[in-house]
């Protein structure tokens, strides 16, 4: 059998686990931080962050009335829907009574 070569020692990679996991610089914190509070953040005071609750991307809003075609289409998509719910129910229910089952056993 041949020898192989010796592993060499690499220095530990700053994103390893091991140097994440290393002491955190908040526990040899400065004591006199410790008593200071921090500001109050009140809401109601800014505007702004009560105006970006809000904010962001909503879908546009059909201007014209849809075509037969697309209505149809769309009660299909419903009505499937409907099935889909019911046989949902159904399954949720026949898994309840099998699991009454199972525990009725142990």
């Amino acid at each position: 059998m041949a020898k192989t070569a010796k592993l060499k020692k690499k220095p530990a990679s700053a994103n390893s686990r091991a140097s994440r996991r290393a002491e955190s610089p908040s526990l040899n914190l400065d004591k006199s931080t410790t008593s200071v509070k921090p500001p109050v953040d009140d809401a109601a005071a800014r505007p702004a962050v009560l105006g970006a609750q809000n904010a962001g991307i909503s879908k546009r809003k059909k201007q014209k009335p849809m075509s037969r075609q697309q209505r149809l289409r769309h009660q299909k998509g419903l009505e499937r829907a409907d099935i889909v719910i019911d046989k949902t129910e159904k399954k949720i229910a026949k898994s309840a009574i099998k699991g009454k089952v199972f525990k009725e056993r142990s």
